[in-house]
């Protein structure tokens, strides 16, 4: 009569991933940052994706990661979340981390495109 409600007794802290956001459209403030400072088309920055996660160190940070979804899908790339390009480096377009309460945004252009 000893249930565990809500945990598999199989599973242990190590194993158990915390769960990612899944690939959206591009964050606005990041959207916004490329076409006013980078100089970007606007049509093209609005077609990319992104995928975010936490930052490990500051919980007010989120890291992001923009990329191209139809050239991600032509290389049959499966992106579930943040880490799933992690293996392929080549499709990340830009990345990098903004502040939840800030407009700022902090970001690296990958030189492999």
């Amino acid at each position: 009569m000893f249930w565990k409600f809500g945990k598999n007794s199989s599973s242990t802290t190590e194993e158990v991933r915390k769960k990612l956001p899944k690939p959206r459209s591009i964050v606005e403030k990041v959207g916004r940052y490329l076409i006013t400072e980078m100089k970007q088309n606007p049509d093209q920055v609005w077609s990319l994706q992104s995928v975010t996660r936490p930052d490990e160190v500051d919980r007010k940070r989120v890291n992001f990661r923009v990329f191209d979804y139809a050239s991600v899908s032509a290389a049959k790339v499966n992106v579930r979340d943040y880490h799933s390009l992690d293996a392929y480096p080549e499709h990340i377009l830009w990345e990098g981390w903004y502040p939840k309460d800030d407009y700022h945004v902090y970001l690296t252009m990958n030189d492999d495109n």
